[in-house]
């Protein structure tokens, strides 16, 4: 993801995670360090392929270091329910180490 995410561009992040649920993927590390804005649309979306990952025992972190976007996750009360990791690399390392065959 890369710029502002709002009620507009969420439909473009939505239509990207449904078609990777409808393949059956469950291990998702959503890359956010080159945003600079997120609404509470896009954190909905985000929490509602969250949910549906969980269903399937799967695992969905957030790769952010961008303070602004910290602060929404934050104040959506999302900081502890979501993962966040301050890179691409560091997330997809942690993913990779509770889910072996990743």
């Amino acid at each position: 993801m890369r710029g502002e995410f709002d009620a507009y561009s969420r439909r473009m992040l939505g239509d990207l995670l449904d078609a990777a649920l409808d393949r059956g993927e469950y291990e998702f590390v959503i890359d956010m360090c080159e945003v600079t804005f997120v609404d509470m649309s896009t954190l909905n979306r985000i929490v509602g392929a969250m949910k549906e990952v969980y269903r399937h025992n799967g695992h969905l972190d957030v790769a952010c270091a961008d303070r602004n976007v910290l602060r929404a996750f934050h104040l959506a009360g999302l900081r502890h329910a979501v993962r966040i990791y301050e890179t691409r690399e560091e997330a997809i390392a942690h993913l990779k180490q509770r889910v072996p065959a990743f």
